[in-house]
């Protein structure tokens, strides 16, 4: 388990794997992703020792604050920083 100031998208391109945010889990099948938000627990493990393709994009959170995104911000983006 670990955790990070940035906020992640986490996506599975081959395989599936079983994914925890602070304490829930969550199966990721091929093509799936998740975010997971700013200084939330998290970890991942392959299921049953099965082979699994994954990549994560960490971003900081400020990038988003632009006054350019504010509109975008307040419906889109800051209920993801709330869960």
């Amino acid at each position: 388990f670990h955790w990070h100031d940035e906020i992640e998208f986490f996506f599975v391109s081959k395989g599936s794997v079983s994914f925890v945010v602070e304490g829930e889990e969550f199966l990721l099948k091929q093509g799936q992703g998740v975010f997971v938000k700013s200084k939330a627990l998290h970890s991942r493990y392959s299921l049953e020792n099965s082979y699994c393709e994954c990549h994560a994009i960490l971003f900081s959170p400020k990038i988003l604050s632009s006054s350019t995104f504010d509109v975008c911000q307040k419906l889109y983006i800051q209920p993801l920083l709330c869960l």
